[in-house]
């Protein structure tokens, strides 16, 4: 689904967030 997509997609966002801090 799109939704789970999106949520996969945004927990690897704050991934990179916090390798970058």
């Amino acid at each position: 689904m799109a939704a789970t997509g999106f949520a996969s997609l945004f927990f690897y966002f704050c991934i990179l967030l916090l390798c970058h801090s």
